[in-house]
């Protein structure tokens, strides 16, 4: 076997490798539609509702601008809407409409099917053997 650091270095390529093709197939699974941030978004207002840009910067941990451009591109499809808020009319909501939650079910229900495939492989003993090496990264 290698040193313990070389096993390192091949255990990160390992990630690298595993991220790529998850991604990759993943968007085949979608077909020509969001992309992966696009559809995290989308997500996680269907999920928790109505966001200010700012709040949705600090919840992902990126800039305003790029939320601001995740947004613009989901307004233009008409997934989302920005709004004035009922209690301050000087503070800007971002919604998701009744198209972006039927987007975010369709995308939803395929990346279900897809992480199922993938990982049709693994026993349940498996996967919670994985869950433990990957908290101990963390």
């Amino acid at each position: 076997m290698s040193t313990r650091f070389e096993a390192i270095l091949e255990i990160e390529a390992m990630f690298r490798l595993i991220q790529r093709s998850m991604r990759k197939e993943l968007r085949e699974a979608w077909g020509e539609t969001l992309t992966g941030a696009e559809f995290v978004l989308l997500n996680h207002l269907d999920l928790r509702g109505p966001q200010m840009i700012t709040a949705l910067a600090q919840e992902f941990e990126v800039s305003v601008s790029h939320i601001t451009h995740v947004v613009d591109q989901l307004e233009r499809e008409q997934y989302v809407a920005r709004q004035r808020s009922h209690l301050d009319k000087r503070v800007v909501e971002v919604h998701i409409t009744e198209k972006g939650q039927e987007k975010s079910s369709w995308m939803s229900e395929k990346r279900k099917e897809y992480l199922l495939q993938k990982f049709d492989p693994f026993t349940l003993d498996d996967l919670y053997a994985l869950q433990d090496l990957y908290k101990k990264l963390l």
